[in-house]
């Protein structure tokens, strides 16, 4: 989203050009041109003014950072994984060290500039995500048939320690202040799969059978969360792997947890999206999410952007908006 939360931005996969669309209006505005053959993914700055974009070259992955409307900044060779710290002023890289299990950690100013190796780690895989100013999360890439750890390296002090694992199939996703987080993981045949809220010192609450994966979700504050659950999943399927790769593409429901109440309640009964990559509004009036089974962005309304927020409105499909397709 922009800053003033007004428009939504988002890169288009055919081509790279970065593109805005206001949330109630169809008129969409090309705010860079750029030529990025095989662009798979991009991560915003929490300032708003700047992305890692990630393609595939061939067999290789590669990246840079795109500031402002033209400014391009490539990143290093061999880059695994990418976060932007809270404050947005800089970000953290997973680089994998040649022909080794190991990785190192390294960090950059928000310009690209200033690298620094901080830690060298027995990882050759790993998400990352950048929690607190301290507290930095790793977690190994996920497999419904082969164990998974979630661990914390602390910037002051070096020590990088495991939170919780090994489970099969996990993943996590962590809250805006880095105090929850939401965990997923299955049985060791990567079935069974379940949810729940891991706390700061590893230990576990809520737990719940909800079929789902953290990018099918997103906190809107510090104890809710806002998840797109499938009702079932084929017999003898593995998961998350086959989610991952494609092969598992049903319909959703759009469902609240509220941690502060502990309760749980349907925003979205049924739908025949497979909803990915979701944001929410600061307000909690718009939701957008990406449909997975062709590419398309949506807009779903919540509420009515008026003076008193308590204002509720029916969600129906008629607040459902398709902003562009093949994003």
């Amino acid at each position: 989203l922009n800053k003033e939360e007004t428009k939504i931005l988002f890169y288009k996969k055919d081509g790279g050009d970065l593109m805005s669309s206001a949330f109630d209006a169809p008129v969409h505005e090309q705010i860079a041109n750029l030529t990025v053959i095989g662009l798979v993914d991009a991560s915003w700055s929490p300032k708003r003014d700047r992305a890692a974009l990630f393609y595939a070259d061939g067999d290789s992955l590669k990246s840079f950072l795109h500031i402002g409307e033209s400014t391009i900044v490539p990143l290093p060779q061999n880059l695994i994984a990418l976060s932007w710290s809270p404050s947005g002023s800089e970000f953290v890289y997973l680089r994998k060290d040649n022909g080794a299990l190991r990785s190192s950690l390294s960090t950059a100013s928000a310009a690209g500039a200033n690298h620094r190796t901080v830690a060298a780690l027995p990882l050759g895989n790993a998400h990352i995500a950048w929690i607190t100013p301290n507290a930095i999360s790793l977690q190994s890439r996920p497999s419904g048939l082969a164990p998974g750890s979630l661990y914390l390296f602390s910037r002051s002090t070096g020590f990088l320690r495991r939170l919780i694992g090994p489970l099969n199939g996990l993943e996590a996703l962590w809250s805006d202040n880095g105090t929850l987080a939401l965990i997923t993981y299955t049985d060791a045949k990567g079935r069974n799969p379940r949810l729940a809220i891991l706390d700061d010192d590893g230990d576990l609450s809520g737990e719940s059978s909800a079929i789902t994966t953290p990018e099918k979700c997103a906190w809107a504050g510090v104890k809710e969360l806002w998840c797109a659950i499938s009702d079932s999943l084929p017999e003898q399927s593995v998961f998350p792997d086959e989610y991952l790769q494609g092969g598992l593409s049903g319909g959703d429901r759009l469902v609240r947890f509220d941690f502060t109440k502990k309760e749980s309640s349907y925003m979205l009964s049924q739908s025949n999206f497979d909803m990915s990559h979701l944001i929410i509004t600061k307000a909690k009036d718009y939701l957008f999410f990406i449909n997975r089974k062709d590419g398309t962005l949506w807009s779903l309304r919540l509420q009515q952007r008026t003076e008193n927020r308590e204002q509720r409105t029916e969600i129906n499909q008629h607040e459902l908006r398709n902003i562009i397709g093949d994003t």
